[in-house]
């Protein structure tokens, strides 16, 4: 298990406390770069919603001739 929590307990009859490490020391930089891709990832997700409300806010008219040029690029005149 790579980077994952193992548990130690101690072999010479100290307090049985469990003692918990990573297992590679690269550990922390690798979480937090996780943690930064997700953030930008749900970031990169709100930004494209916001961009859709605004769409649907404008009037269909505006985008008419966007669709006819699809249409007739996709379909013929």
């Amino acid at each position: 298990m790579s980077g994952g929590v193992e548990l130690e307990t101690p072999v010479d009859g100290s307090d049985p406390l469990t003692h918990y490490f990573h297992k590679s020391p690269e550990h922390c930089s690798v979480s937090f770069a996780a943690i930064n891709k997700m953030r930008q990832n749900i970031q990169a997700d709100v930004e494209s919603v916001r961009f859709i409300e605004i769409l649907s806010l404008l009037p269909a008219s505006l985008f008419q001739p966007l669709f006819e040029g699809v249409r007739s690029s996709l379909y013929g005149p």
